[in-house]
């Protein structure tokens, strides 16, 4: 919501489309939250993994590292590109992808908020990565009848092609 009333997503969907082709494979395979925190969602195990005492500046750095590689390879917010997309992590749990989200002050600032601001859902594997291909797939048809520079549509997709084989 915004200014009181509820408005669609409308941006360019070509980032999202670039995210989940380099990181499908990430979201879809085992790749478990690589530090040694508990938490029974994706966002308990962030929340958790804030720690503010290690030994040295380092330590943390690499404690750092670690947690945002894995965010940026399970969280679509960082290729956001200006617009105002929630913050939602995706992550395998056994034959399902848990779809976890937590927008309560995600931009507060600018006057949005959420319908639901905080949740987590669980899909059956098969069904999210069929829906994830399928809305890739006819994204990049439609790119190619819509597009005005072939040029770069034909390169794009191509790219694309490459990372979901």
């Amino acid at each position: 919501m915004r200014e009181r009333s509820v408005i669609t997503y409308q941006w360019n969907l070509i980032y999202i489309v670039e995210w989940f082709s380099e990181n499908l494979i990430y979201i879809l395979g085992d790749d478990p939250f690589p530090l040694p925190v508990e938490g029974q969602h994706s966002l308990e195990l962030l929340d958790n993994s804030f720690i503010s005492e290690l030994d040295n500046d380092s330590d943390f750095d690499e404690w750092f590292d670690i947690k945002q590689n894995w965010e940026f390879k399970h969280s679509w917010f960082l290729n956001r590109a200006g617009s105002f997309l929630p913050v939602v992590l995706f992550r395998r749990v056994n034959d399902e992808i848990e779809i976890a989200w937590s927008n309560g002050s995600t931009y507060s600032s600018h006057g949005v908020s959420f319908i639901n601001p905080t949740g987590v859902k669980y899909i059956s594997f098969r069904k999210f990565e069929l829906i994830i291909t399928n809305f890739i797939k006819d994204f990049l048809g439609n790119l190619m009848l819509t597009s005005k520079n072939k040029s770069d549509a034909i390169k794009f997709r191509q790219k694309i092609i490459n990372l979901i084989k």
